[in-house]
């Protein structure tokens, strides 16, 4: 069966690191040697696939890595397919929420400005007529 995660961490010189796994969330090691293919190496926060098998220590480790980019069988794309479905994020709903959030905020700060400025105006006027109320009495 093959897994999906994200590189989390990824140490260039010792050529290893690890892979957080989705559905589980755990970490699995990851040596250079199981990639399959880009020339640049991996980095941190990159999408791939893999087999699971066990390591020489006795571990779980991945085997035949991909990167996202090489996702090109059936399965994979079915099940980013399934995943998107049942609610998986996507691009346009994180946009769309961003475009809810600053109109709502735009409408916040428009409402609070009529409000002050109403009682910007009512105190003026109140003033006004309270100077007004003086000088008629002082006179």
């Amino acid at each position: 069966m093959r897994y999906y995660g994200t590189i989390v961490r990824w140490n260039e010189s010792r050529r290893f690191g690890a892979i957080r796994e989705e559905s589980t969330e755990n970490e699995i090691f990851v040596a250079l040697s199981a990639f399959n293919g880009n020339p640049d190496g991996p980095f941190e926060g990159q999408r791939v696939s893999f087999y699971l098998a066990k390591g020489r220590q006795g571990r779980s480790e991945a085997q035949d890595v991909r990167f996202a980019d090489d996702f090109d069988d059936e399965a994979e794309s079915s099940f980013y397919a399934a995943y998107r479905k049942q609610g998986g994020p996507s691009r346009a709903g994180g946009v769309l929420l961003a475009i809810l959030l600053v109109a709502a905020l735009l409408g916040g700060a428009w409402y609070g400005w009529q409000v002050w400025q109403n009682h910007r105006a009512q105190t003026v006027h109140t003033t006004k007529q309270s100077d007004s109320m003086v000088a008629t009495i002082a006179a």
